[in-house]
């Protein structure tokens, strides 16, 4: 391999690294583990009744 591609590949890498790292940032990773393992929307209400 070349050391072009080689950096073309860290590039793109790189790239790839920030944008999840964005994501997690944004709290996107977070909004979809609570849409996927959340609580149900009618416990979600009752806890905030408590709180």
């Amino acid at each position: 391999m070349t050391k072009q591609c080689s950096e073309v590949e860290e590039l793109e890498t790189d790239k790839q690294i920030n944008s999840i790292d964005q994501f997690i940032t944004d709290g996107g990773f977070d909004q979809a583990f609570n849409e996927v393992f959340g609580l149900p929307e009618g416990v979600v209400e009752s806890l905030k009744e408590i709180c």
